[in-house]
């Protein structure tokens, strides 16, 4: 088993200073049992207008799945870091940008052909958090001592038992 990538917990308030919201965070990744390469990428952390948390695993049946996970990763925060458009708009922008960098990559390399990752990243400003979601990473509320599931997978076998199959 690898040893699990962490980032330390943190806190605070956005660099904007028009937030009143403050958040602790932190991220924890490992190649689990099954695998032994870890496929998983992340990014916790401030940016100029909130906080985003960005999830992508890789998808493990598919070759190079860490490669489509980084790329996921580091393009989502890019897009988010340059955005001129407003907070639902950029990270709609940004997973489509995501989408295509992928594609593109795969595309150019054949080694690539086939990889994919799942993709689940919430930005906070202020008081609204907004969600982007692709795949079975989940992503959840956690507030005082209630967890709430916010998103659903998108798999076959989630669609199957949705349809009481």
């Amino acid at each position: 088993m690898s040893t699990p990538k962490a980032s330390p917990a943190r806190s605070g308030s956005p660099k904007n200073k028009r937030s009143a919201t403050r958040l602790s965070y932190a991220g924890v990744t490992e190649a689990g049992r099954v695998r032994s390469i870890n496929q998983d990428s992340y990014f916790v952390g401030e940016m100029e207008t909130g906080y985003v948390a960005v999830v992508a695993d890789g998808m493990g049946g598919h070759k190079t799945g860490e490669v489509a996970s980084q790329k996921a990763v580091e393009t989502i925060r890019q897009e988010l870091s340059e955005a001129s458009s407003h907070p639902p708009g950029a990270l709609a922008k940004a997973v489509q940008a995501a989408n295509l960098e992928i594609f593109d990559y795969a595309s150019l390399h054949t080694e690539h052909q086939g990889m994919g990752t799942t993709l689940t990243t919430v930005f906070i400003d202020d008081q609204v958090g907004l969600v982007g979601h692709v795949g079975d990473s989940r992503a959840y509320l956690i507030r005082n001592n209630d967890i709430r599931q916010l998103t659903f997978d998108h798999s076959w076998v989630a669609e199957q038992v949705r349809q009481g199959v």
